[in-house]
C-alpha cells in the first residue's frame, strides 16, 4: 500500500514539475518573441522611448549577436540626428555608445558591415562642414548688440571719458567672443574625426565572410573599398594615410579568411580575382603605401591568393580533403 502511496506521490510531482518547465519554457518563448519585436522596431526617439531601447534591448546578453549581423540601430540614432540638426556632440555620443558594443562583439558579418557603410557619409557629412560664414554673422550680430547696448545705457560716460569706456567695452566684447567661440566648438571636428576612424578601424578588423557566397565575398570588398572612398571625398576622412590605414585593415582581414577558407573555395576564386586585380584599377589597391618598400596592398592579397589557390587545386585533384 506504502509503495502504491508512493508511486500516486511520485508521478504527481513529475506531473506539476513538467507543467512547471513548460509554463517556464512557453514564458520563454513569449519573451524571445518579444524580444524579436522590439529588435527590428523603430527606436521612438523621445524619453520613454530611448529608455526602452537602452533597457530592454541594448543592454540585453542577446543584442551583441544581433549587432554582429545587423548595425541599423547605428544608422537609426544618426538619421535622428540628421534630421533634428543635431550638434556634433549628439554624434560624438552615438558613436561612442555603440563603440562599447562593437568591443563586446567578436565578428562582424561583412555584409551588415557594408550595408552600414553605405549609408554612413550621407548621415554624418553635415557634422564636418566648418560653418565659417554663419559663425562669422553671429559673432557680427552679437558685436553690434554689445556696441549698441553699451552706447544707449553709458554714452555719457563715452564723452567723459572715452579711453576707460573703450577699455570696458573691448574687455566685454573679447569675453563674448570667446564664450560664444567655446559654444560653437564644443567638439571639434577633428575629435568628431578621431572617433569615427576608431570606430571604423575596430569595425574592419573583425570582418567575416562565409566561403559559401565564394566569388560574391569579393564583390562585397569592393563595395566596402568604395563606401570608404565615399567617406573620403565628402571631408570626413581627410588624411589620406588615415584612409590607407582602413584600406590596409580591410585587405588583410579578407586575406584571413582566404587562409581559413582556401581549401573550401573553387579554384574560379582565385582566377576570377587575380584576373580582375590585374586588368582593372580598384582604387582601395591602388592608393600607395607611406614607405615604398613596404608589400603594397595588391601584392599582399596576390600572395594570399596565389598560396590558397594551391589548397583549392589540390582539393580538386583529390590530394586533399577538406
Amino acid at each position: 500500500m506504502k509503495f502504491y502511496h508512493y508511486t500516486i506521490a511520485f508521478a504527481s510531482a513529475l506531473l506539476i514539475t513538467s507543467h512547471t518547465q513548460a509554463e517556464k519554457i512557453s514564458q520563454q518563448d513569449i519573451e524571445q518573441k518579444r524580444y524579436q519585436i522590439m529588435l527590428y522596431s523603430p527606436i521612438k526617439f523621445h524619453k520613454s522611448g530611448l529608455n526602452c531601447f537602452l533597457r530592454h534591448v541594448f543592454n540585453n546578453k542577446q543584442y551583441p549577436d544581433f549587432f554582429m549581423h545587423d548595425m541599423r540601430h547605428v544608422g537609426e540614432f544618426l538619421q535622428w540626428g540628421k534630421d533634428s540638426s543635431q550638434q556634433r556632440a549628439y554624434v560624438k555620443s552615438v558613436f561612442r555608445l555603440f563603440d562599447t558594443m562593437r568591443r563586446k562583439t567578436y565578428c562582424f558579418n561583412a555584409w551588415g558591415a557594408e550595408s552600414f557603410l553605405e549609408k554612413l557619409p550621407n548621415l554624418i557629412e553635415d557634422q564636418f562642414v566648418i560653418f565659417k560664414s554663419n559663425e562669422s554673422v553671429k559673432i557680427t550680430e552679437m558685436i553690434n548688440d554689445i556696441l549698441y547696448s553699451r552706447f544707449l545705457t553709458d554714452f555719457t560716460s563715452f564723452q567723459q571719458n572715452p579711453n576707460q569706456f573703450f577699455d570696458v567695452l573691448s574687455q566685454e566684447i573679447i569675453k563674448k567672443v570667446n564664450n560664444q567661440h567655446e559654444f560653437l566648438e564644443e567638439v571639434t571636428v577633428e575629435e568628431m574625426r578621431k572617433i569615427v576612424i576608431v570606430f571604423l578601424e575596430g569595425l574592419l578588423n573583425k570582418l567575416i565572410w562565409s566561403s559559401n557566397d565564394s566569388i560574391q565575398t569579393w564583390d562585397c570588398v569592393k563595395k566596402i573599398g568604395t563606401h570608404l572612398h565615399s567617406l573620403y571625398e565628402k571631408n570626413i576622412i581627410v588624411d589620406p594615410e588615415d584612409l590607407n590605414g582602413m584600406y590596409i585593415s580591410l585587405i588583410e582581414r579578407y586575406c584571413f579568411f582566404i587562409d581559413l577558407s582556401g581549401a573550401e573555395l573553387p579554384v574560379s576564386f582565385f582566377e576570377n580575382i587575380k584576373k580582375e586585380i590585374n586588368t582593372v584599377s580598384l582604387p582601395f589597391l591602388e592608393l600607395e603605401e607611406q614607405e615604398r618598400f613596404l608589400e603594397s596592398k595588391k601584392e599582399r592579397l596576390m600572395r594570399a591568393l596565389t598560396e590558397n589557390e594551391v589548397k583549392a587545386r589540390a582539393r580538386e585533384y583529390g590530394v586533399i580533403t577538406t
